[in-house]
Protein backbone atom coordinates (compact mmCIF):
# COMPACT_ATOMS: atom_id res chain seq x y z
CA UNK A 1 0.00 0.00 0.00
CA UNK A 2 1.34 3.65 -1.19
CA UNK A 3 2.93 5.47 2.53
CA UNK A 4 1.03 8.17 2.07
CA UNK A 5 -2.56 6.05 1.67
CA UNK A 6 -1.42 3.84 4.94
CA UNK A 7 -1.21 7.72 7.28
CA UNK A 8 -4.63 8.80 5.98
CA UNK A 9 -6.02 5.72 6.46
CA UNK A 10 -4.29 5.51 9.96
CA UNK A 11 -5.42 9.12 10.34
CA UNK A 12 -9.38 8.22 9.78
CA UNK A 13 -9.28 5.04 11.95
CA UNK A 14 -7.27 6.42 14.81
CA UNK A 15 -7.73 10.04 15.84
CA UNK A 16 -5.01 9.44 18.59
CA UNK A 17 -2.24 9.33 15.29
CA UNK A 18 -3.70 12.74 13.59
CA UNK A 19 -1.08 15.71 14.18
CA UNK A 20 -3.45 17.51 16.32
CA UNK A 21 -3.14 15.11 19.26
CA UNK A 22 0.69 15.18 18.73
CA UNK A 23 2.78 16.64 21.71
CA UNK A 24 6.36 18.15 21.88
CA UNK A 25 9.25 16.25 24.77
CA UNK A 26 12.18 17.34 25.86
CA UNK A 27 15.28 15.10 24.97
CA UNK A 28 14.45 11.86 27.32
CA UNK A 29 18.60 11.77 28.16
CA UNK A 30 20.19 15.16 29.47
CA UNK A 31 16.08 16.85 29.72
CA UNK A 32 17.01 19.56 26.81
CA UNK A 33 14.19 21.20 25.65
CA UNK A 34 14.85 23.43 23.20
CA UNK A 35 18.07 23.13 21.31
CA UNK A 36 17.64 20.60 18.57
CA UNK A 37 19.10 20.00 14.75
CA UNK A 38 15.83 18.56 12.55
CA UNK A 39 16.59 15.88 11.11
CA UNK A 40 13.34 15.46 9.12
CA UNK A 41 9.69 16.08 9.81
CA UNK A 42 8.25 12.46 8.83
CA UNK A 43 8.92 9.38 10.15
CA UNK A 44 9.74 6.60 7.36
CA UNK A 45 5.71 6.23 6.85
CA UNK A 46 5.04 9.28 6.67
CA UNK A 47 3.79 10.64 9.44
CA UNK A 48 4.42 14.61 10.46
CA UNK A 49 6.16 13.18 13.64
CA UNK A 50 9.70 15.52 14.30
CA UNK A 51 13.01 13.48 14.13
CA UNK A 52 15.98 15.88 15.67
CA UNK A 53 19.43 15.28 17.14
CA UNK A 54 20.04 17.27 20.55
CA UNK A 55 22.51 19.46 20.40
CA UNK A 56 23.43 19.09 24.02
CA UNK A 57 23.94 15.21 24.37
CA UNK A 58 23.75 14.25 20.60
CA UNK A 59 20.52 11.98 21.66
CA UNK A 60 18.92 10.99 18.18
CA UNK A 61 14.44 11.00 18.69
CA UNK A 62 11.54 11.97 18.02
CA UNK A 63 10.75 15.47 19.63
CA UNK A 64 7.06 15.54 18.11
CA UNK A 65 4.96 12.54 18.77
CA UNK A 66 2.19 11.00 19.64
CA UNK A 67 0.97 10.29 23.22
CA UNK A 68 1.89 7.10 25.02
CA UNK A 69 -1.71 5.75 24.23
CA UNK A 70 -0.89 7.23 20.25
CA UNK A 71 2.63 5.59 20.90
CA UNK A 72 1.09 1.87 20.80
CA UNK A 73 -1.20 1.95 18.52
CA UNK A 74 1.14 3.26 16.48
CA UNK A 75 3.76 0.42 16.68
CA UNK A 76 0.91 -2.06 16.99
CA UNK A 77 -1.53 -1.23 14.09
CA UNK A 78 0.48 1.14 11.48
CA UNK A 79 4.50 1.06 11.53
CA UNK A 80 5.35 -1.89 9.43
CA UNK A 81 2.16 -2.31 7.24
CA UNK A 82 4.60 -4.99 5.26
CA UNK A 83 5.26 -7.47 8.11
CA UNK A 84 1.79 -8.10 9.80
CA UNK A 85 2.16 -11.79 8.86
CA UNK A 86 3.94 -15.09 9.46
CA UNK A 87 7.19 -15.54 6.70
CA UNK A 88 4.90 -18.74 5.53
CA UNK A 89 2.17 -17.13 4.69
CA UNK A 90 3.93 -14.34 2.10
CA UNK A 91 4.47 -14.92 -1.86
CA UNK A 92 5.69 -13.52 -4.78
CA UNK A 93 7.46 -9.64 -4.45
CA UNK A 94 6.44 -9.60 -1.12
CA UNK A 95 8.19 -12.79 0.30
CA UNK A 96 11.52 -11.54 -1.63
CA UNK A 97 11.22 -8.14 0.62
CA UNK A 98 10.86 -9.88 4.14
CA UNK A 99 13.42 -11.99 2.68
CA UNK A 100 16.00 -8.89 2.08
CA UNK A 101 14.80 -7.35 5.21
CA UNK A 102 15.42 -10.63 7.21
CA UNK A 103 19.15 -10.86 5.65
CA UNK A 104 19.94 -7.70 6.67
CA UNK A 105 18.97 -7.93 9.74
CA UNK A 106 21.50 -11.24 9.82
CA UNK A 107 24.16 -9.09 8.37
CA UNK A 108 24.17 -6.76 11.04
CA UNK A 109 23.66 -9.83 14.04
CA UNK A 110 27.19 -10.81 12.65
CA UNK A 111 28.76 -7.88 13.28
CA UNK A 112 27.20 -7.53 16.80
CA UNK A 113 28.65 -10.98 17.44
CA UNK A 114 32.23 -9.74 16.36
CA UNK A 115 31.88 -6.67 18.53
CA UNK A 116 30.95 -8.82 21.57
CA UNK A 117 32.98 -11.68 20.58
CA UNK A 118 35.47 -11.74 23.69
CA UNK A 119 32.47 -11.62 25.89
CA UNK A 120 30.68 -14.70 24.16
CA UNK A 121 30.45 -18.41 25.15
CA UNK A 122 28.53 -21.29 24.11
CA UNK A 123 24.88 -21.44 25.97
CA UNK A 124 24.75 -17.47 26.58
CA UNK A 125 21.45 -16.31 27.59
CA UNK A 126 20.31 -13.55 25.45
CA UNK A 127 17.46 -10.91 25.06
CA UNK A 128 17.14 -8.83 22.04
CA UNK A 129 14.89 -5.67 22.95
CA UNK A 130 13.49 -4.52 19.37
CA UNK A 131 14.51 -7.94 17.85
CA UNK A 132 12.51 -7.05 14.68
CA UNK A 133 12.20 -10.77 12.80
CA UNK A 134 15.10 -12.22 14.86
CA UNK A 135 17.81 -11.85 12.64
CA UNK A 136 20.39 -10.87 15.22
CA UNK A 137 19.55 -13.76 17.69
CA UNK A 138 19.48 -16.62 14.47
CA UNK A 139 23.02 -15.34 14.44
CA UNK A 140 23.80 -16.30 18.23
CA UNK A 141 21.64 -19.25 18.06
CA UNK A 142 23.70 -20.93 14.93
CA UNK A 143 27.35 -19.31 16.51
CA UNK A 144 26.99 -19.90 19.94
CA UNK A 145 24.03 -22.40 20.22
CA UNK A 146 22.46 -19.14 22.57
CA UNK A 147 19.12 -19.02 24.54
CA UNK A 148 17.38 -16.76 22.77
CA UNK A 149 14.68 -14.26 23.67
CA UNK A 150 13.30 -10.94 22.41
CA UNK A 151 10.71 -8.48 22.54
CA UNK A 152 9.04 -6.52 19.77
CA UNK A 153 5.94 -4.26 19.21
CA UNK A 154 5.11 -5.68 15.87
CA UNK A 155 3.17 -8.41 16.09
CA UNK A 156 4.43 -9.88 12.13
CA UNK A 157 7.85 -9.13 13.10
CA UNK A 158 7.34 -11.38 16.36
CA UNK A 159 5.42 -14.20 14.37
CA UNK A 160 8.33 -14.04 11.86
CA UNK A 161 11.13 -14.34 14.35
CA UNK A 162 9.19 -16.85 16.34
CA UNK A 163 9.33 -19.12 13.01
CA UNK A 164 13.16 -18.48 12.14
CA UNK A 165 14.61 -19.03 15.59
CA UNK A 166 11.82 -21.85 16.08
CA UNK A 167 11.25 -20.67 19.93
CA UNK A 168 8.45 -19.02 21.46
CA UNK A 169 10.48 -17.32 23.74
CA UNK A 170 9.81 -14.01 21.29
CA UNK A 171 7.64 -11.52 23.23
CA UNK A 172 4.82 -8.70 21.60
CA UNK A 173 4.77 -5.35 23.48
CA UNK A 174 6.70 -2.33 24.12
CA UNK A 175 9.78 -2.42 26.12
CA UNK A 176 8.51 0.41 28.71
CA UNK A 177 6.26 -2.43 29.63
CA UNK A 178 8.98 -5.31 29.91
CA UNK A 179 8.08 -6.10 33.81
CA UNK A 180 4.75 -7.00 32.46
CA UNK A 181 5.87 -9.22 29.78
CA UNK A 182 9.64 -10.99 30.55
CA UNK A 183 8.95 -14.04 33.10
CA UNK A 184 9.53 -12.51 36.74
CA UNK A 185 13.34 -13.28 37.46
CA UNK A 186 14.70 -13.73 34.80
CA UNK A 187 18.65 -12.66 33.78
CA UNK A 188 20.05 -12.65 30.88
CA UNK A 189 24.33 -12.73 29.98
CA UNK A 190 23.87 -10.16 26.79
CA UNK A 191 20.78 -7.83 26.11
CA UNK A 192 21.05 -6.18 22.71
CA UNK A 193 19.72 -2.70 22.02
CA UNK A 194 20.30 -1.79 17.84
CA UNK A 195 18.75 0.80 16.16
CA UNK A 196 16.11 0.79 19.27
CA UNK A 197 16.50 3.56 21.47
CA UNK A 198 15.64 5.99 19.06
CA UNK A 199 12.01 4.44 18.38
CA UNK A 200 11.28 3.77 22.23
CA UNK A 201 8.59 6.34 23.95
CA UNK A 202 10.96 6.46 27.34
CA UNK A 203 14.33 5.37 26.65
CA UNK A 204 15.58 6.16 29.99
CA UNK A 205 13.14 3.85 31.88
CA UNK A 206 13.86 1.39 29.38
CA UNK A 207 17.54 1.30 30.68
CA UNK A 208 16.81 1.07 33.97
CA UNK A 209 14.76 -1.61 34.10
CA UNK A 210 16.78 -3.41 31.55
CA UNK A 211 19.47 -3.34 34.49
CA UNK A 212 17.00 -5.96 36.43
CA UNK A 213 17.53 -7.99 34.17
CA UNK A 214 21.11 -8.27 33.75
CA UNK A 215 23.07 -10.81 35.56
CA UNK A 216 25.68 -9.52 38.40
CA UNK A 217 28.74 -10.85 37.01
Amino acid sequence: MDSALIVKKAMDNYPLLREENYCTVECPVCKNDSKFFVICRHDSVGFPAEYVICKKCGNIFFSKRPARDGYDIYYNKVYDSLTQRGFQEYSGKEKEQVKAFLEGQIKRGYKIADYCKKHLFKGIKILDVGCGMGGTLKVFQNEYDAECYGIDPVYGQVKIAREVLEVDNIYCGMAEDIDSIVPSGMKFDLIVIRATLDHLYDPSLVLNLLRNYCHER
